[in-house]
Order: C-alpha cells, then sequence, then structure tokens
C-alpha cells in the first residue's frame, strides 16, 4: 500500500548527511500569538498540530501548521511549560501560583487543575514538560529552586515528585530518550549565589537514582534548555546573571553521557535561553536579545540581526520529524527544513514517513520514497542506535513503498527510530512502542 504524497515527501534527518549549498530559514507566523515578553513553551506532536502558553495565562491551538491560531482558554497563573501526548492528551504547567498543573483531554478546548494528583505536594512550579508517552510524562522545575522531578505513569492519573536536591538546587529543563533514560538541567549552589554553576544529571531507571554528567565552569550561570536532534548529539543552553558576551553552551555526542562545552563571541549579553538543532550540525540559540546560529555543530557562529529571521527572544524550539520546527519568542516562528535536502521535483525526493500508527502497540507500518533505483536497507534502531530489526535489505525501483514491522510481545517500551539507507545516505524517524 503506498505511503500518502504528504508523508512520503517528509524527509527526516536528511539534513545530516545532505551537502547544500542552501539553508533553512525562519518565518514568522503573521496568525500567531504574540506576547510582549515572548510566548513560554510550544507543543506540537505532529506538524500540523500545536499549542503554546504565556505568563498571561493564555493557551493558543493551531491545527493547520502555524497559518492560524485560536486562544482556546485563559488559565490561572504564570503558564510555563506544555507538553502533548497526542492531539487530544496534553498539560500545561504553571509558576507563581497554587496550581502547579492543569490537563486536557480534549485538544486544549478545556483544562482541569490536577495540582492535588501530585504527591507530595510541589512546593515550586513547573518549568518544563516533556511526554514519552501517553502513560509516561516528566516534569522538573522550579528555575529558582527547589529542584524538583515530577512523573506520572498512567497517562496523569497520578503524579509523583521527588526531590533532586542536592545534585541540583534549580531544575528547569527535563528530556527523556525513553521511559527509564533521561535528563534534568539546571544549576548547582544558591539561586541567588554568584557560585551558582550549570549541571546537567542523568537517570537510568526513571528518576529512581541520578548521577552527575557534567558541571559546567561558568558562574553564575545555570543550564537552561536541552534540544537532541538524534538520541546521541544534543546540546544544552547557558543562562548568565552577569559577566562577558561570550555566550556558552554545552554539547554530547554520546546521548548525555558526557559532555564539552562551546562558546560564542560577541553574543549580547552573553546569556542564552532557547536552543535548537535541526540537524547534529544547523541550530540556533536564542534569547536575552540576542539569537546566533551555526552550520557547524557549533565550532563557529553567526549573529542574527534583531530584526533577522527570527526574534531575540527565542525560549523554546521545538521539531518535528521531517524537519519542520517551530520557535516561541515574541511571536512563534516556522522552519521548513525539507526544502534543502534534496534539489529537483517532487518525484526525485527520498525519505521516510511517519511511522503508523504512533505510538504502537502491535505493529507499525512505515513508508518511504526512493529517487531512483538502487540497493536499500530499512532497519529499526533502538534510542542507542542498536539495530533491532532488519526490515528491507534488497535491490528496489524508484518510487514509494512501505513495510511493515511487528512490535512482538517481549518489546520494551519506549522511543525507537526507524533508519532508511540509500544513495550513500541516511534518514530516520521516530516512533513510541507503548503496552
Amino acid at each position: 500500500m503506498p505511503v500518502p504524497a504528504r508523508l512520503g515527501v517528509l524527509v527526516a534527518g536528511a539534513l545530516l548527511t545532505a551537502a547544500t549549498s542552501a539553508q533553512p530559514h525562519w518565518v514568522e507566523l503573521d496568525g500567531s500569538p504574540s506576547n510582549q515578553y515572548r510566548i513560554e513553551d510550544i507543543a506540537f506532536p505532529d506538524a500540523d498540530t500545536g499549542w503554546s502558553v504565556d505568563g498571561a495565562g493564555r493557551v493558543h491551538r493551531t491545527t493547520d501548521g502555524g497559518a492560524t491560531w485560536a486562544q482556546t482558554a485563559t488559565l490561572g497563573g504564570y503558564l510555563r511549560s506544555t507538553a502533548f501526548a497526542s492531539q487530544d492528551l496534553g498539560w500545561v504547567g504553571v509558576l507563581s501560583s497554587p496550581t502547579k498543573l492543569y490537563e486536557t483531554r480534549d485538544g486544549g478546548l478545556t483544562f482541569a487543575d490536577v495540582t492535588g494528583r501530585i504527591e507530595p505536594a510541589l512546593e515550586g512550579g513547573v518549568c518544563s514538560l516533556f511526554a514519552v508517552s501517553e502513560r509516561v510524562v516528566y516534569g522538573a522545575g522550579q528555575y529558582n529552586g527547589p529542584a524538583t522531578l515530577l512523573k506520572t505513569t498512567d497517562g496523569g492519573g497520578t503524579w509523583a515528585s521527588s526531590s533532586l536536591v542536592p545534585l541540583l538546587s534549580t531544575a528547569i529543563d527535563v528530556h527523556f530518550f525513553d521511559e527509564r533514560r533521561g535528563l534534568v538541567v539546571g544549576g548547582t549552589g544558591s539561586f541567588a549565589s554568584d557560585a551558582i554553576r550549570p549541571r546537567v544529571i542523568g537517570t537510568e531507571d526513571g528518576g529512581q537514582t541520578w548521577t552527575v554528567r557534567h558541571t559546567a565552569d561558568v558562574a553564575p550561570a545555570w543550564g537552561w534548555k536541552l534540544s537532541f536532534p538524534t538520541p546521541e548529539v544534543g546540546y544544552m543552553s547557558i543562562e548568565k546573571r552577569s559577566g562577558s558576551s561570550t555566550a556558552h553552551l554545552l554539547k554530547t555526542t554520546d546521548g548525555g553521557r558526557t559532555w564539552e562545552g562551546l562558546s560564542i563571541p560577541n553574543a549580547g549579553s552573553g546569556s542564552m535561553q532557547g536552543v535548537g538543532f535541526v540537524t547534529p550540525d544547523v541550530g540556533w540559540v536564542s534569547g536575552r536579545g540576542t539569537t546566533s546560529r551555526t552550520t557547524d555543530g557549533g565550532q563557529t557562529w553567526t549573529q542574527i540581526p534583531s530584526s533577522g529571521e527570527l526574534d531575540p527572544n527565542v525560549n523554546r524550539f521545538r521539531f518535528v520529524d521531517g524537519g519542520i520546527g517551530f520557535a516561541a519568542g515574541l511571536r512563534i516562528h516556522r522552519l521548513d527544513a525539507r526544502e534543502t535536502a534534496e534539489a529537483g521535483p517532487p518525484n526525485a525526493g527520498w525519505g521516510v514517513g511517519l511511522p503508523s500508527p504512533n505510538p504502537a502497540a502491535a505493529s507499525v507500518r512505515i513508508g518511504y520514497r526512493l529517487g531512483r533505483s538502487g540497493p536499500v536497507r530499512v532497519e529499526v534502531l533502538d534510542v542507542l542506535g542498536r539495530r533491532v530489526a532488519t526490515l528491507v535489505d534488497d535491490v528496489q525501483e524508484a518510487g514509494e513503498r512501505s513495510v511493515e514491522w511487528t512490535v512482538g510481545p517481549g518489546r520494551a517500551p519506549g522511543l525507537y527510530l526507524v533508519r532508511l539507507q540509500a544513495a550513500g545516505r541516511q534518514w530516520t524517524r521516530r516512533f513510541a512502542v507503548v503496552r
């Protein structure tokens, strides 16, 4: 059965290996919500459907990839974070309010205060939320302490909170690779102290135990946001209270186990917040009045003028498999990196479509497109890049194809990758397995 044309042309990860003179650019969405300070967070479970939250308590939704937006709710408190596990099920985290967490089960049309489901009661707010699946969701907060982890394993029916002190004094962002392996970033030392430094901690058992992965030698500063274009390569932005105009961030190439420091000279105040990489090499950091761009994995940077493609107050980047990205600053911006992957007419395109259903329980169908005839290999990998199954290893004609993978009763739930290799290049897509 051929994959639908809209999915077949989505080229996930093609920029990882494609050399092209064109570079993707952001476009401000005229119909998007705006805020005089910034939009705090956005969530996009797919390229069409998304939500934004801001400090004025407003929730906006788009169902057409950001072309139009509608305000669906006004909630109490300063809305700081959001995550959606599907087009219906999502959560909003709050700062500076008795309400800490809202939940929606109808796509953001109505919300319920579910703060009372958190045990023990949460002292601070929720700076970040990360949905691994419809059952497992993590959260972290607060930026000025105390550092706390949130977790649900029953789709939001109950939430458990646990202290991350003394490993972290502040917790700001959270990222999980599967239901058990993840990272939280923030700072070590008093938030009010000039000695506070950025720190990354990691867990391999779903947050029961944590280890320090890296402490950066930058102060006063703390880790702010994470961006992982692949399961192995990731970046962390660093926000500073004062100091030189040199900005700092961290980079990992082994899934967050070890980190190295990168610097950005002449970056305004030297303080960064939003970080987003569409590939391991191409990315942006922004916030506090400056946006910088790299095309070589952070080795060199170019500053983007305040009147350029991105406003200088981006707090969150989100990417959808296929090269579609969204950035939340004073307004919302959209990136379409698919056009840079291949030149030529649509029939010359390559790529792998969104696995369906996603998440999958019993089986998943994967559509892919070949620009010319030749050897083809389609594999399923785990988040560490280890081969789980080989679905196709053959010579095939150009055109659209699809293949089905039977998950199997013994397969562990979590995130997986499908990888298409052809013509000396590769494309990847992520999908989740649930039980």
